[in-house]
């Protein structure tokens, strides 16, 4: 039988926390059970168990408060811009005209060359 997300999740929770209490004994006894019911390997199944519905102390302005942790993964980090749109178009053409066709000795008429260095 093979369980769904939900039920997979309802179960690490349910397990979690025997599992951070127990000692070593019973740990390898619980993780034994947890990976023959769901499947998982033992060092998936042991980063599970150690962080299922656990909780932190977060402060927010003056109080403290208990936040459950969650397993959603990092958030991408905003990056900030290094430079103004100005800024930005003079370090693409210049990156155009060095990587681009023109530093390959190539030019949109075919009378006139072009040479890297050239001023533009």
């Amino acid at each position: 039988m093979r369980l769904t997300l939900t039920q997979k999740k309802a179960l690490t929770d349910a397990t979690g926390p025997r599992y951070r209490n127990a000692g070593k004994v019973n740990k390898s006894a619980i993780l034994d059970e947890f990976c023959q019911t769901i499947g998982y390997n033992r060092k998936h199944a042991i980063t599970l168990l150690r962080h299922a519905g656990k909780t932190q102390l977060r402060r927010l302005g003056a109080e403290t408060v208990k936040v459950k942790l969650t397993d959603q993964g990092r958030r991408k980090r905003a990056c900030q811009r290094f430079y103004d749109e100005s800024t930005e178009r003079a370090v693409v053409t210049i990156w155009e005209f060095s990587t681009g066709s023109a530093a390959h000795g190539w030019s949109p008429d075919p009378d006139e060359p072009v040479r890297p260095g050239r001023q533009v």
